[in-house]
């Protein structure tokens, strides 16, 4: 249902919202458009890990892992699984590849340009859970069927970046800027699979960036837990439309290149163009009800997002949800096409 660095046993209840959010100045002017995903699933952790202890990256790069055993697999010493969720990369942005040169960009703050972190605690322990509020806008008497570029480098006491790690849901957090910046990923937290980096690199090139999200490998993951909460973040449009991440990579195996994978999404989204008829191709099931950002989150639930999305907000402007009159919603069960859902935006 996603791409995680290393094997796991199942991967359940993924749900992702998308909607487009505006960046206004101090006279409510349009400063830019940007996209907010909110993102939760629940993961059963098998760690599987083959026996490659060393690979190459670009430019010839060697990186080695260190390996424990663990109930017969080899397993990094750092018993770590991650979650990666690509995002497409705003015009030039991906001209900035080297992190030795600019270590600022292996911070959270020094990919401002790119991706923003949004922290939704506050918002569930004062309105409940994100995704139930989404969910409570349907009705309940439905039921439905389904078929089923790194350099090396030494330069005197010059030191490798490494990048910036923060808690957000059940996830410790970084952000690489583009595929060439996995190098500089912080061992002590994980390391990556060899294999899920060349197929990362085939699939999505320069022209994305990652939010890795790590996490133990003992402890099972469950972001619609009480005691967690959803990742969101803002980032860029790709085609003038909405990026849902959905491609399935599960440690880089022949078998995630497979052309379908099973699948249990809910996606919710605004502002965007949804083929009902699509069902019929891709399993799915797709509905739409009448709504409006108030009457969805509440005058005061609003404002708490306003406060979430504006946390460390530049002199630019501030993020704001653009209107919308209706909340959509596709159900995802069964084979579907492995590969990321673009939904064009309306005019």
């Amino acid at each position: 249902m996603c791409i995680f660095n290393e094997s796991v046993e199942a991967v359940q209840k993924t749900k992702i919202f998308a909607t487009p959010i505006a960046k206004l100045d101090h006279n409510q002017n349009l400063v830019s458009r940007h996209q907010l995903t909110v993102y939760s699933n629940k993961v059963d952790n098998v760690p599987q890990y083959d026996s490659k202890t060393s690979w190459t990256g670009a430019n010839n790069r060697n990186f080695s892992v260190d390996f424990d055993v663990f109930q017969g697999f080899k397993i990094p010493k750092k018993s770590t699984n991650a979650m990666i969720l690509p995002f497409p990369l705003p015009t030039g942005a991906a001209n900035i590849l080297d992190g030795f040169e600019n270590p600022e960009n292996c911070t959270v703050n020094g990919n401002a340009d790119i991706i923003k972190l949004v922290n939704l605690k506050n918002f569930e322990t004062k309105h409940g859970k994100f995704f139930k509020v989404l969910e409570n806008e349907f009705p309940k008497n439905l039921s439905f069927s389904f078929n089923g570029d790194n350099r090396e480098k030494t330069n005197g006491s010059r030191s490798a970046p490494v990048l910036e790690v923060v808690e957000i849901g059940g996830y410790r957090c970084s952000v690489a800027r583009s595929i060439h910046y996995f190098p500089y990923i912080d061992k002590n937290v994980f390391q990556i699979n060899p294999q899920l980096y060349h197929n990362l690199n085939e699939c999505y090139g320069n022209n994305y960036g990652f939010l890795i999200c790590s996490f133990d490998v003992s402890k099972r993951v469950d972001t619609d837990a009480v005691d967690a909460h959803p990742i969101a973040y803002i980032h860029s449009f790709v085609n003038n439309s909405l990026f849902i991440p959905c491609r399935h990579e599960h440690g880089g195996s022949k078998k995630d290149q497979e052309k379908t994978e099973n699948f249990d999404h809910v996606i919710y989204s605004t502002n965007c163009e949804i083929d009902k008829k699509r069902r019929l191709v891709y399993s799915w099931y797709a509905e739409d009800v009448p709504t409006t950002p108030t009457k969805l989150f509440g005058k005061v639930g609003i404002e708490t997002l306003w406060d979430a999305l504006n946390v460390n907000k530049d002199s630019t402007g501030a993020y704001s949800l653009v209107n919308f009159a209706q909340l959509n919603k596709i159900e995802i069960k069964g084979s579907f096409t492995n590969d990321d859902i673009l939904l064009p935006l309306t005019k």
